[in-house]
């Protein structure tokens, strides 16, 4: 049930990080689309953070590698 909740809301604000990028900085064509990259890549170490953990945890509890 927690793993599909945070996958839920790990692809979920992946989406919106990428909606802003494009409709903030890419489509108008601006000149700085920094903080739009720096909030896209933010959002997905963000989940590749929350990925690992769940993971490496797994595999520490049940004393077994992937």
């Amino acid at each position: 049930m927690w793993l599909f909740i945070g996958f839920v809301l790990g692809f979920g604000s992946i989406i919106a990080a990428t909606w802003i990028l494009f409709v903030e900085y890419v489509i108008p064509n601006k000149t700085a689309i920094y903080p739009g990259i720096g909030l896209f890549l933010q959002n997905i170490l963000i989940f590749a953070g929350y990925i690992l953990n769940f993971f490496c945890d797994l595999c520490i509890t049940n004393n077994s590698l992937l």
